[in-house]
């Protein structure tokens, strides 16, 4: 989470509340070395699978860092990285990305 949290330019914070995991139970999983449960490190796929899909719509970097970060009225002015990473806003490779 750290290194997407990095590469995207946001908290860890923000990347933790995205993939719906607390504070402390992702501080007690990095002491024991132990890995996320399966929904989480679902939503922290789905984060990065959008992210590939934005890099490839828009053709650059940062302007899909950007998209991703920016509210979007098509996700009812919610950041589409936190829109679409949990279900309900689930991604889809027939779901056009909005711009």
């Amino acid at each position: 989470m750290k290194d997407t949290a990095i590469y995207v330019d946001v908290s860890a914070g923000r990347i933790r509340s995205i993939v719906r995991l607390p504070e402390t139970t992702a501080h007690a999983l990095v002491k024991r070395g132990a890995n996320m449960d399966a929904a989480a490190s679902e939503r922290l796929w789905r984060l990065a699978h959008l992210t590939a899909m934005a890099q490839e719509v828009f053709e650059d970097e940062e302007a899909a860092k950007t998209w991703l970060r920016s509210p979007n009225r098509v996700f009812g002015d919610a950041a589409p990285m936190a829109r679409r990473a949990f279900p309900g806003g689930r991604i889809s490779h027939l779901e056009p990305l909005p711009r």
